[in-house]
């Protein structure tokens, strides 16, 4: 701990040399902590990405700011006082009531409680008896836990729904996506002695006198919501809603009201949008020309067509003569790779579908049945190997496909995209992002927030990055039909937009998405809807970038009142969520300007770091309002703006100069300072400028009649 310290003071140090900062009494040297520990058993979840706190629960710690983290309770050794002081809380959700050393567990889960952490437990608290001996766990000691969580729990309990009724139900905290039933499912006896508790749902049973029961409710040290109250999941499809409004829930059990949260939807107050193409049926056949394939149908009525970036990926078994290709398939890509709006990604050598029974033929555990397209293609003269499926394939494209100046900077996960901790790993030390494994749906046909999958997972020590939405290949129901089924991702796109932008819009596709007339339409529709929308375009890596920034980010608070975040590189948009508050730009360094929405305040950031303070009172200096990709070297006085668009073109910018009818001079500069266009135009009643047309230059804003 001593060492972590150290270097927390050495960096705070250097931020002071930066940034002008003033000091002022409790200002702390460590960041705030953004991690929550959740905890598992392992027995109950055989594959944690398919487990309610990956899907459902993290998704929504993530949109709070949080990053968590994961302990099997079942195999894993309890973290000692140093490990857990990186940790804001924990969250538990358990199907069984025995442990190994259940009491060991409860009795360092009460530590937590006691030394700080928030703790949420979720369904049981999963210690009622020791696993090996079947001896129950004292019931002093689960009282001692609740105690300390503000909570007195009085042993009994009944799933006799004949006696239970409902006493109270908060509206802004339950009932959030789906009513109750009738009759409650389950009553567990406690009654709320913190003074500062919330109850989200009170139960009683008939059969004892004064049995009110706070089965969802918050506290000053967590929270609590009792099996069968906080989601609705139907076993027989995997269906769920949650019953807890999990935003209101969680932000209040792990106080985090008033804090910033690093925000990876968003660039200069717009909203990102990106599209990437796996490489299937890249050269196959197509309805709509047979002297074609769905690559030469989706660059001529894609790629050529619509301005926007897009990243496509190649099999390169698949291309490769000495493979399974030609030199005319070789063509094909480098006619798709050479164009001036394609990033160049891989899709793998021979498109493994689980890669882990691949890497570990003698492990089947992740193979739940048999790949209906085959473990990978039939290359001859192949055996599998990681290093081929990833350094070697993106070598390949690198050195035989690529025009000069373009490099394969991404990987994009094939199969089940379950990767193993060793193929990231190839992956990561290519240099190269990494992106798939995540069927985002949000819309009539599954309306729930947990159809939004989390940012990344975790194998091992290596991270791997989830693209935001469901495929064409999930809308066309594993390419079965309907084949317009793609048009549906542009339900996800609003209800992930409304009432609270979750993820950035992204149109992920297949190059069969080319084979046939409604497939290619559908694709038309899904990209005419997103160029009709205020969007900032980027390319997939660059999103993969964000996300990194989002994990990396450290916020430290000031005792003033501001914030210090860096270490957030492209992750460069901060939300303060349910305020009316501006941001002090006087007071704050290298900001570049903010926006409301949804009730929401986002804060437009320079590169590194920046220190945020917050105001009730109207700027004094000019500021970005919005563009539509991002900003770099924003420089601003009341006589001058200067900054240096970076985006998708032809882009936009908004400034707001403060002076309603303000005549300003225009100067856009190439990026060796040579001037491409002198304009002059005059502020909008709300002192507004409306800068359209941008290519990535140097844009000068002058202002007069000061």
């Amino acid at each position: 701990m001593a060492y972590s310290r150290k270097l927390i003071i050495i960096l705070a140090l250097a931020v002071l040399t930066t940034v002008s900062v003033r000091i002022a009494p409790g200002w702390a040297l460590e960041p705030i902590p953004r991690r929550i520990l959740a905890l598992y058993d392992s027995r109950d979840v055989k594959d944690l990405r398919d487990s309610i706190l990956h899907k459902s629960v993290q998704t929504v710690l993530e949109h709070l700011g949080l990053i968590v983290d994961y302990l099997d309770v079942a195999g894993d050794e309890l973290p000692d006082d140093e490990a857990m002081s990186e940790y804001r809380g924990l969250v538990s959700l358990f199907y069984r009531t025995d442990l190994p050393r259940a009491e060991e567990f409860l009795n360092w889960l009460t530590r937590q409680v006691e030394s700080g952490h928030r703790v949420v437990v979720l369904g049981d608290l999963g210690a009622d008896t020791e696993t090996a001996t079947g001896r129950s766990v004292p019931v002093e000691a689960k009282k001692r836990f609740w105690r300390a969580l503000g909570l007195e729990y009085l042993d009994a309990w009944t799933k006799n729904v004949s006696l239970l009724s409902y006493r109270y139900k908060d509206p802004e905290l339950v009932e959030f996506e789906r009513k109750y039933p009738l009759k409650p499912p389950v009553h567990i006896w406690f009654q709320l002695i913190d003074p500062q508790g919330r109850a989200g749902v009170i139960v009683s049973r008939s059969d004892i006198e004064g049995s009110d029961s706070p089965v969802v409710c918050l506290t000053s040290k967590g929270g609590m919501a009792a099996e069968g109250y906080f989601l609705f999941r139907d076993d027989e499809s995997g269906f769920q809603q949650w019953y807890i409004n999990p935003f209101e829930f969680f932000e209040q059990a792990f106080d985090l009201k008033g804090l910033p949260r690093v925000d990876t939807t968003t660039i200069s107050g717009t909203r990102i949008f990106y599209s990437h193409i796996d490489g299937d049926g890249l050269t196959g056949y197509t309805e709509l020309n047979p002297k074609l394939a769905p690559g030469d149908i989706i660059r001529d009525e894609i790629f050529k067509v619509y301005n926007l970036p897009f990243t496509a990926s190649v099999i390169v078994g698949e291309v490769a003569p000495e493979a399974l290709g030609s030199e005319a398939k070789l063509n094909l890509v480098r006619s798709i790779f050479a164009l001036p709006n394609v990033e160049p990604g891989c899709h793998s050598y021979s498109h493994p579908f689980y890669w882990k029974v691949l890497a570990d033929p003698a492990d089947p555990s992740s193979a739940p049945e048999p790949s209906p397209y085959g473990d990978n293609l039939n290359i001859p003269n192949y055996a599998f190997d990681l290093s081929i499926e990833t350094q070697w394939a993106m070598d390949y494209i690198n050195r035989n496909l690529l025009p000069r100046g373009k490099i394969c900077g991404i990987f994009q996960w094939t199969g089940d995209c379950r990767p193993t901790e060793e193929s990231i790993a190839l992956v990561d030390q290519a240099g190269a992002e990494n992106i798939n494994g995540a069927d985002t749906v949000f819309d009539p046909v599954n309306p729930s927030i947990s159809g939004v999958m989390p940012l990344y997972y975790q194998e091992g020590q290596r991270i791997q990055i989830y693209n935001s939405m469901a495929n064409d290949n999930i809308f066309t129901n594993l390419w079965e039909k309907p084949f317009w089924g793609f048009r549906r991702v542009t339900l996800t796109f609003e209800k992930t937009e409304s009432p609270r932008r979750l993820r950035p819009m992204n149109a992920y596709f297949h190059f069969f998405s080319g084979a046939k007339e409604a497939s290619l339409n559908a694709l038309r529709f899904v990209l005419d809807y997103v160029q009709k929308k205020e969007i900032a375009p980027i390319y997939t890596s660059h999103y993969c970038k964000i996300v990194r920034g989002f994990l990396n980010a450290k916020i430290t608070s000031i005792g003033d009142g501001g914030f210090i975040v860096r270490d957030y590189g492209e992750a460069r948009t901060v939300r303060f969520d349910h305020t009316d508050l501006r941001v002090d730009l006087e007071r704050s360094t290298n900001v570049q300007g903010f926006n409301y929405y949804q009730g929401n305040l986002y804060v437009h950031l320079g590169t590194y770091m920046a220190t945020i303070y917050l105001t009730r009172n109207e700027p004094g200096l000019p500021y970005l309002i919005k563009a539509s990709g991002p900003i770099a070297d924003w420089r601003c006085s009341p006589d001058e703006i200067r900054f240096k668009y970076e985006g998708w073109k032809p882009g936009k910018a908004v400034v707001q100069t403060g002076t309603p009818g303000r005549e300003v001079k225009i100067e856009i500069q190439d990026i060796k300072s040579t001037l491409i266009k002198a304009d002059s135009q005059t502020t909008d009643a709300k002192g507004r400028l409306v800068l359209n047309g941008l290519s990535p230059s140097l844009v000068t804003v002058r202002l007069s009649g000061l």
